[in-house]
C-alpha cells in the first residue's frame, strides 16, 4: 500500500512538473534585470584636493573668516569631485534633503563620539 501511495505520488508529481514546464514555455520571455543600485556616495577624504589652495576671505572676526574659507574649500572640492556646483540638475529636491540629511547624520556621529572621548577623558 505505501509503495502503491509513492507511485501515486510520484505520477502526480511529474503529470505537475510537466504541466510548470508547458505553462512556462508558453510565458513570453523575461524581461532583463535592472542594473543594479549604484554603490553608496562615499565622500571625499580630502587628500585628493591637497593640491587645491583654500581661499581667503578677510573678516574682522577670526572665525568668521574661518567659516568662510571652509565653505570655499568645500565648495571647490565639490567642483572638483562633482565637476558641478549646488546648481547641478541631475537631483529633485527630494536627493538634496537626503544629502543633508546623510551629512547631518555623519556630523551626529562625530560629536558624539567627541563627547564620548571628552567624557572619558574628564569623568573617568
Amino acid at each position: 500500500m505505501r509503495i502503491a501511495g509513492l507511485i501515486g505520488i510520484a505520477r502526480a508529481l511529474g503529470g505537475a512538473v510537466e504541466l510548470a514546464r508547458k505553462v512556462a514555455a508558453s510565458m513570453p520571455p523575461r524581461a532583463p534585470a535592472p542594473p543594479p543600485p549604484p554603490p553608496p556616495r562615499t565622500p571625499p577624504t580630502g587628500e585628493e584636493f591637497s593640491s587645491i589652495e583654500a581661499p581667503q576671505l578677510a573678516s574682522a572676526d577670526p572665525v568668521v573668516s574661518a567659516i568662510v574659507s571652509d565653505l570655499l574649500m568645500r565648495s571647490a572640492i565639490g567642483m572638483s569631485h562633482y565637476s558641478a556646483g549646488l546648481e547641478r540638475k541631475d537631483l529633485d529636491v527630494r536627493g538634496w534633503l537626503e544629502f543633508a540629511y546623510e551629512e547631518h547624520l555623519a556630523a551626529a556621529n562625530y560629536l558624539k563620539r567627541a563627547i564620548m572621548e571628552f567624557d572619558a577623558s574628564h569623568h573617568g
